[in-house]
């Protein structure tokens, strides 16, 4: 029993100064922004400056509102901008259900009606979120002013692609694959390996702080 107890409290070890590194970001760098409920699930917007139509920007698969932080301050001179984390990433925490187009648009409609953004609105989507967009203005035509797609994803490309199909054991493989990187991340072994230090392009520097709380975000919200 000695010896089990032992062997759960070096497993737990990472995972514990993981949380405690994560607490210790989080408040000597509070994230810009606010959170709110969506789905019982808090969700993280980020809004500046004024002027309508506000623009909304939508950052690609695996990348959150930090991918916009050379363009936001420029948009927020003239017009109100917001970008924002979808559930699951960046610091918004997961959403339940297959995050679709159809329920990821529909997640960012009730973010913004919570906090009372109005419409209409100029929607920015990079590579994947280019799906989310479009699906937000199928559902919600009279909230969009316009669609700005940057690198975008489309249906298209994946029929038109060799070897570009998602075929079920593919879906279960990057399943796997996602699942694998968030064990890594909670359990606190990507802490150990150095992987949460900040990745951030040139010019970005200034948002090292919250790059680094990147590995454990979700947990203390």
């Amino acid at each position: 029993m000695t010896v089990l107890i032992a062997a759960a409290a070096i497993l737990a070890a990472p995972a514990v100064a993981n949380f405690g590194t994560n607490t210790v970001l989080q408040h000597r760098y509070p994230v810009p922004g606010s959170f709110y409920g969506v789905n019982g699930r808090l969700m993280h917007l980020y809004c500046t400056g004024h002027g309508d139509p506000t623009v909304i920007l939508d950052a690609g698969g695996g990348n959150d509102w930090l991918i916009w932080q050379k363009v936001q301050p420029e948009v927020a001179k003239t017009m109100r901008v917001c970008s924002y984390d979808r559930g699951g990433t960046g610091w918004s925490e997961p959403q339940s259900g297959v995050m679709d187009a159809k329920n990821i648009s529909q997640q960012l409609h009730l973010l913004l009606k919570t906090a009372g953004e109005k419409p209409p609105f100029v929607l920015v989507a990079a590579s994947v979120a280019g799906f989310y967009a479009r699906q937000y203005l199928d559902r919600y035509p009279a909230e969009v002013a316009g669609l700005v797609l940057v690198d975008s994803s489309t249906p298209e490309q994946i029929a038109e692609i060799p070897g570009s199909g998602y075929s079920p054991q593919l879906i279960r493989q990057k399943h796997r694959e996602v699942m694998l990187e968030w064990w890594k991340e909670v359990s606190g072994w990507a802490l150990l390996k150095g992987d949460c230090k900040p990745d951030l392009e040139p010019g970005l520097e200034s948002y090292g702080n919250f790059a680094a709380r990147r590995c454990a975000g979700l947990l203390t919200l």
